[in-house]
């Protein structure tokens, strides 16, 4: 018998990516996408949910591939979904957004369906808890809290 699991599958538009099922904590639809100037490329947005500025990252210049700058208002049409994620810090919870151009779905994963990492490999390694192979793609569960670490 293989150990099991529920992720959340997202999908950027570009890249899915999973998540564990306990750090997905809403979805807001249509939100609204604020740009904080003078800040890094990966992490120049944000938004508010429930009294909390949430910074939403860019993932692709988080891995360092540089191939997007930050969303401008019509890219940012496109992804009409904030998935809001929680993950420790210290003693408290913090939140983080990934904009999404389609609903998260669930599904239930097991040790057998472990996969090798899509590049640039080196860089998912700091930011994935491990990488899962689904309808024969390559799909990362990532950390959240090394994604967001300053």
């Amino acid at each position: 018998m293989t150990d099991q699991a529920q992720v959340w599958i997202l999908n950027n538009g570009q890249q899915k990516v999973a998540i564990a099922f306990a750090e997905l904590v809403a979805v807001v639809r249509h939100p609204d996408i604020y740009t904080l100037p003078y800040s890094s490329s990966w992490s120049s947005q944000f938004s508010h949910w429930q009294n909390n500025i949430i910074p939403v990252i860019n993932l692709s210049e988080r891995l360092e591939k540089r191939i997007e700058a930050p969303l401008s208002a019509n890219q940012t049409k496109k992804h009409n979904m904030l998935c809001i994620l929680a993950y420790p810090e210290k003693n408290d919870v913090a939140y983080g957004g990934f904009l999404t151009q389609h609903p998260p779905y669930d599904i239930t994963i097991s040790n057998d369906m472990a996969y090798h990492l899509p590049q640039p490999v080196q860089a998912w390694q700091s930011i994935s808890r491990s990488c899962i192979n689904y309808q024969s793609e390559s799909i990362p569960i990532l950390n959240i809290s090394a994604i967001y670490a300053p």
